[in-house]
């Protein structure tokens, strides 16, 4: 018969091991106790494997927050999820000194907050944020870390365009990346990223006033 372990104090998840039934109907299990206050006496094996995590409270969170649908939506073919590995590329970049994107990342000072550094909260936060797979992290000010107040989810050009090596125009009063005027004034990205590279400012200038007078004509 294997010899018994002592699981007394140790914690799985939510649930720390309280005492030993040795007698009586649940004889040979553990009576454990979640961080929510209930108890429950589960297989041993179902808690120090990771199948029990809580009582139940858990999945009652993850009902209430839409997280179960994770189970199946948010997969890849290769069974990983993407939002995953959206996680694990985050926290790459800001403290793996390898990832190639991490000079512009942890190398000048872009932290993850310490919540995020356990994935059932940055999975928590993305869900109940409106999150997608075809959306990407941004952070808002490009000068400070990964938390829930400096996130949110966008589609990626949107976050190219709040990128901090963006060259950034100033038309009329208004400052944007060239990308944005591009947009806004129905011309191609190429034509004014040339104007403002070789520090043309007149032409620039005059190009778009052209633009915005014959696109004003159209209207």
């Amino acid at each position: 018969m294997p010899k018994l372990v002592d699981q007394t104090g140790k914690k799985y998840h939510r649930l720390t091991a309280i005492k030993y039934f040795r007698n009586g109907e649940h004889a040979g299990r553990w009576l454990w106790k979640c961080d929510c206050g209930n108890t429950i006496i589960p297989q041993t094996g179902a808690v120090t494997w990771g199948r029990t995590k809580s009582c139940g409270c858990l999945n009652d969170e993850r009902r209430k927050s839409g997280l179960n649908r994770m189970e199946h939506g948010d997969a890849k073919r290769n069974d990983r999820k993407v939002l995953y590995n959206k996680w694990a590329s985050m926290l790459s970049r800001c403290r793996n000194p390898h990832n190639k994107a991490y000079k512009y990342y942890g190398g000048r000072g872009i932290t993850v907050c310490e919540a995020w550094k356990k994935y059932e909260n940055f999975m928590i936060w993305a869900y109940n944020t409106g999150y997608r797979d075809d959306l990407s992290i941004d952070r808002i000010d490009n000068d400070e870390g990964y938390n829930a107040k400096n996130c949110r989810f966008v589609k990626r050009k949107e976050q190219n365009r709040n990128k901090k090596n963006n060259r950034m125009l100033t038309y009329n009063g208004e400052t944007k990346c060239v990308g944005a005027w591009a947009e806004e004034l129905g011309v191609t990205y190429a034509l004014l990223y040339g104007l403002v590279y070789r520090n043309n400012h007149r032409r620039l200038l005059n190009t778009l006033d052209e633009i915005r007078k014959r696109k004003n004509e159209l209207q």
